[in-house]
Order: structure tokens, then sequence, then C-alpha cells
């Protein structure tokens, strides 16, 4: 399209010329993405398994902090989960390019349905990525006391380990009742009162952050946001 843009700005002494041949070069480069295209799935699930990788690294080095009660690692957790945006921003690219070449493309119509399930997870993780800056945010605020918080931190790793579950599935979605199920049984015990009875309201604020962050993982799993937030205890 900025070819064929280029072609028709270009002066010329016949009418319509330009914009013939615009017409021509717009038309041979859908044909040739349609009939020789790249494969849309391999550069998604490159930039999904990257955002997937940089998540638990963030999410590790918060539970870190809320481990050890050091604010400095908490910040250095804060500090990785705002740099996970633009990886999200990246898969968001590649999976809406994806999806357009497989539009067009008589060959990639059997990759439209993982296309549109990479898309249902990557808006799932866009939000799990947006709660778990505040769930660092918690964190370092906590951290100045330098009180260890093993619940926590135990909370945050099984989350974790959930969302690796459904970083497997990316390529094989057999993982997904796998992932559904850890997180599941995660999310059914955030009960802030009764996972720190004697602690602070921030201490039971933070457990509260992990609510929203759940949801969005088990989302990401498959479940609507209203089958998700069923799953969380009343408080």
């Amino acid at each position: 399209a900025i070819q064929s843009i280029i072609v028709v700005v270009i002066p010329s002494q016949t009418p319509f010329l330009r914009l013939l041949d615009a017409l021509i070069g717009g038309g041979m480069a859908l044909l040739v993405t349609a009939l020789i295209p790249r494969s849309p799935l391999r550069t998604a699930l490159s930039d999904a398994t990257s955002l997937f990788a940089a998540f638990e690294g963030a999410a590790g080095t918060v539970a870190q902090g809320l481990r050890r009660g050091s604010r400095v690692r908490a910040e250095r957790g804060l500090e990785k989960a705002r740099e996970l945006q633009g990886r999200v921003d990246d898969w968001r690219v590649s999976v809406e390019s994806g999806a357009a070449i497989a539009r067009i493309s008589p060959f990639l119509r059997r990759q439209r349905f993982e296309l549109e399930r990479f898309e249902r997870m990557r808006q799932a993780m866009d939000l799990a990525v947006r709660n778990l800056r505040v769930v660092a945010r918690r964190a370092v605020y906590l951290s100045d006391d330098g009180r260890e918080r093993d619940v926590a931190a135990d909370l945050l790793l099984e989350l974790v380990r959930g969302a690796n579950l459904v970083a497997s599935s990316l390529t094989d979605i057999s993982y997904e009742p796998a992932a559904r199920e850890v997180l599941t049984a995660v999310a059914a015990r955030l009960d802030p009162v009764a996972l720190v009875p004697d602690g602070s309201l921030g201490d039971q604020t933070l457990i509260t952050a992990l609510r929203p962050l759940a949801t969005d993982l088990l989302c990401a799993t498959g479940l609507r946001p209203d089958e998700a937030r069923a799953l969380l205890p009343r408080v």
C-alpha cells in the first residue's frame, strides 16, 4: 500500500497512468501475499513465548521481594512488569498481521482458529500484565517495613505456575485444562481475611490485588470473565 501511494504521487504526463500503476502494484502485492505467505503462527508464537517468559521473570522477582521483605527486589520486579507492555504490543501486532494474511490466503485458513485463540489469550494477558503492575506497586509499598510475606509470595508463584501452563498451551491446547485446574485452585483460596487474619489492611489489600490477576489468567485458559470471577470466594 505504501509503495502504491508513492507511485501515485510521482508526476506523470499521461492521465491516470500512475493510478493504474498503483492498482497493478497493490494487486500484485496482495497476490504474492496470498499465494506465497509467510507463516503468521511462527511470528505470533515467538512473540507470545517471549511475553510469557518475561511475565514469569517479573512476577518471580516481585515474589522474591515479598519473601525477603526487600524493597529493592520488589522495585526491580515493578520495573520488569512495566517493561512487559512492549511485548504485549508486539504480540498484538503479530496476531493482527497474521489474521489479515490468513483472511486472504487460501493456504492459511486452517490457522485462523489458532490465531483467534492467540488473540483471546493476548487480550487476557494484556489485562494480566496490567494487574501484575498493580500487585508489584503494592509489594513495593509494603516492603518498606522489611517484613517477609511468604503467603503472598507463594500465591503469586502458584499463579506463575498456572501462567506457565497457559504458555505451554500455545503449542499444545491439551495443556489448557491443566492450567485452568491450577489457577482455579489458587483462585478459590484468595480470601484475604482467611489467608492473613492477623495481617494489616495493607497485607489483605495485597491478597485482594491478586484476585483480578487470577481472573485474567483464567480467562487466558478460555473461561469467560463472569465464569472466572465466580471461582473466587466472596469477600
